[in-house]
């Protein structure tokens, strides 16, 4: 099994760093059965967040079983490249317009501060929650952001919340209704996270080149729609 064999307990960066080093390593599976679904309000991508860099290199789609897509070691891994295309410092509540005359996925890095008192808070109790606004096809959705993925970085756009979705990464150039480009977002927390937090957030963001995989067959009515979308 992975270092860390929940994903949603994966909560920091060396934790997820050891995960996505297994998928590198000569011990990683044949195959990985993957949901990427939400959790606990979660931003999807942010659970095992680096894990999904060495799944779009070194994987790809093979099916569907049940609710999960099943992906298969590839045999040609090609790395995820990425180019920077944003840097920015923001404060609470403020948007932030993602370019759309490019296509591809956008990861982000997300880097906030703790205030110096905010470091004793940290150490006593848990750190005020922090929410994470996206428009994405229209329509403007909040989760929460764990700070400490948040600055490890995290795949941004598309929106992932399926396994369907995730196998349209593969196709990297096209959005599509399942997995919806960002437009926009916003961060922002309650009065005790802004005391918790400095208020300047830096923002990083890069786009994707993922390298293209074969499209799975069809393999049960449940998924139909959405295979259809990947075969065409």
């Amino acid at each position: 099994p992975r270092p860390v064999i929940q994903s949603y307990a994966a909560v920091n960066e060396y934790l997820a760093r050891l995960n996505a080093g297994f998928l590198a390593s000569p011990r990683a599976p044949e195959f990985v059965l993957l949901n990427a679904a939400s959790i606990d309000g979660r931003y999807p991508s942010t659970l095992d967040n680096l894990a999904w860099l060495e799944l779009l290199g070194r994987y790809q789609p093979a099916g569907f079983s049940g609710d999960y897509l099943a992906l298969h070691k590839a045999l040609d891994p090609a790395p995820v490249h990425s180019a920077k295309i944003l840097e920015r410092t923001l404060t609470w509540g403020r948007d932030i317009e993602l370019d759309p005359t490019s296509a591809g996925p956008v990861w982000a890095e997300i880097d906030l501060q703790v205030q110096p008192l905010g470091r004793l808070i940290d150490f006593l109790f848990r750190p005020p929650e922090v929410d994470l606004s996206v428009q994405a096809g229209g329509v403007w959705n909040t989760y929460s952001l764990l700070i400490p993925l948040a600055r490890s970085g995290f795949l941004l756009s598309p929106v992932v919340e399926s396994p369907a979705a995730f196998a349209l990464l593969y196709r990297a150039d096209q959005s599509h209704p399942l997995a919806p480009d960002v437009s926009r977002i916003s961060i922002d927390a309650g009065p005790d996270g802004k005391r918790f937090y400095r208020p300047q957030i830096g923002v990083r963001l890069y786009r994707l080149s993922v390298p293209p995989r074969p499209a799975p067959e069809m393999r049960s009515e449940e998924h139909t729609s959405e295979l259809q979308s990947l075969r065409h």
